[in-house]
């Protein structure tokens, strides 16, 4: 379930600067969670690095590939979890 709706109808902030973006979203609403200290950082790049994990590149290369992969993808589904419960308390709701 995306998050997206709630942020582009109900609800802003003023340090999202007009943003939708979870990678905007994210350090506003949970203290100390950002995407700016990971090698791979933005969901295109994601998908490039993955076409060129497919299509052949070194072992070492691999390796690197999938480690960045894997800590974005796992930092993207952290930060669904931990933004979905900060608006399950500011509505009162368990999450």
């Amino acid at each position: 379930w995306d998050l997206l709706d709630i942020f582009k109808k109900y609800y802003k902030h003023p340090d999202f600067n007009g943003s939708n973006s979870i990678k905007v979203i994210l350090p506003v609403l949970v203290a100390g969670r950002s995407y700016e200290d990971l090698v791979l950082s933005k969901g295109d790049e994601a998908g490039v690095l993955w076409e060129k994990m497919l299509n052949g590149s070194s072992e070492n290369k691999i390796m690197d590939i999938k480690k960045a992969l894997l800590e974005y993808c796992e930092l993207d589904t952290m930060a669904m979890f931990e933004i979905f419960q900060y608006l399950c308390k500011l509505t009162n709701k368990q999450g």
